[in-house]
């Protein structure tokens, strides 16, 4: 195999996990973890869950008639709750549509407090 047929099963962990940190939710989600093992190793590290960004992918639904529906709300949750305990602690941005109370609590009691203090 010359330099320019290399594969993507040829990436290393680390060039798997910064190549998922820019891809959208949806894909990281849904799409990634299904292409083969290592992908869904990758697709699982904390560092692909700083920024979630569920928003785009509720934009370009049809269903906006569904969005205030309690199943929808249950799905909507049901995703945050899965972004907040992939990140382990590191999530820094989240954005979201229409999710439940309980599910604001969750994200809430599972942040990592901000620290500002200065080590003398």
């Amino acid at each position: 195999m010359t330099e320019m047929e290399r594969s993507w099963a040829d990436l290393t962990y680390e060039a798997l996990v910064e190549v998922m940190k820019r891809v959208d939710f949806e894909q990281l989600y849904v799409g990634l973890p299904l292409v083969c093992k290592a992908w869904r190793v990758a697709s699982l590290d904390p560092g692909c869950w700083e920024r979630v960004h569920m928003e785009p992918s509720f934009r370009i639904r049809s269903e906006t008639d569904a969005w205030w529906q309690p199943a929808f709300e249950a799905k909507v949750d049901y995703m945050l709750k899965l972004a907040v305990d992939r990140s382990a602690g590191s999530l820094l941005e989240l954005s979201t549509r229409h999710c439940s109370n309980s599910a604001l609590s969750y994200l809430a009691s599972r942040l990592v407090p901000f620290s500002n203090t200065q080590h003398e």
